[in-house]
């Protein structure tokens, strides 16, 4: 192989690599910083039967026990159908968006290694009820729950994830990585295919070269997606199971349209690069 061939060989590998860094990061830095977008994507579960049913558990325990006589069957049965008929209704997805911001602002913290109000105990993330609490204080006096003034401060929380706290500075610096080049990526894929196409001594090596190299790497987004969902549900505190398909696709969602163009792209230089004749006899 000529130098030309070997760093066109190098920079088509490197744009496929990139490419899947880019999608990678691009997710990391959207999911930490744009708290519209993770608000729009993950306010629709509000809706999933699986998160209503978890939260109404969840509230149910959390209000009865502290509250004065809430260990009665009739008063316990009288909060468990109040916070039913909250989280269907329009005050509970009001709810659950300022949750959902509070939330994105307190793990955004834990990857910048800022305080933040997500309790970290042991390794166990977990996410406070007080904002739900807040919001059923009024619909819990109109049904006539007996003492509900005398409620103390809810610190009951719903345990997320279960990280050990020895990975939580590899994650952070990972994080700071991912996150400063996320800008940058997607013009060194350019240059990395521009190289490459220069490089090749052939145009039609070259844009097969590229063209497989962005396809191994869309190939290899997908299969790392179909992991992380695995990894992710495995990370997830006991209890969540019945939520964690629920959320973890609708989390990774925002990567597999990326991975899809990358796909397309490269299949797109690889047909190119298929249809051009070599041999120069056949050429105009």
């Amino acid at each position: 192989m000529t130098w030309r061939a070997i760093v066109g060989a190098v920079a088509s590998v490197l744009a496929g690599v990139l490419a899947l860094l880019s999608v990678v990061s691009g997710w990391v830095q959207t999911m930490t910083t744009d708290t519209d977008r993770v608000v729009a994507l993950l306010a629709p579960l509000a809706q999933a039967p699986a998160v209503q049913e978890l939260l109404n558990a969840q509230l149910t325990d959390a209000i009865s026990r502290p509250l004065p006589l809430g260990d009665t069957e009739v008063v316990r049965g009288l909060v468990g159908r109040t916070v039913a008929g909250f989280t269907s209704s329009e005050l509970f997805a009001s709810a659950w968006t300022t949750s959902l911001r509070l939330s994105h602002a307190e793990v955004s913290a834990l990857l910048r290694d800022e305080p933040g109000r997500v309790a970290v105990d042991g390794g166990l993330v977990q996410l406070r009820l007080a904002p739900f609490v807040e919001a059923l204080k009024q619909p819990l006096r109109d049904a006539g729950v007996p003492m509900i003034d005398r409620l103390p401060d809810v610190t009951a929380t719903i345990p997320l994830v279960q990280i050990d706290p020895n990975l939580v500075p590899r994650v952070q610096t990972a994080y700071r990585y991912l996150v400063a080049l996320a800008d940058v990526l997607p013009w060194l894929v350019l240059g990395c295919v521009l190289l490459a196409l220069w490089a090749w001594p052939s145009l039609r090596r070259g844009l097969l070269w590229v063209g497989l190299s962005l396809l191994a790497g869309a190939a290899v987004l997908w299969a790392v997606l179909s992991v992380a969902g695995r990894t992710a549900a495995g990370l997830l505190a006991d209890g969540l199971e019945p939520v964690a398909n629920v959320v973890l696709s609708a989390a990774l969602h925002p990567m597999r349209e990326p991975a899809l163009a990358i796909a397309v792209l490269g299949l797109g230089l690889t047909f190119l690069g298929a249809m051009i004749v070599t041999d120069p006899r056949k050429v105009g």
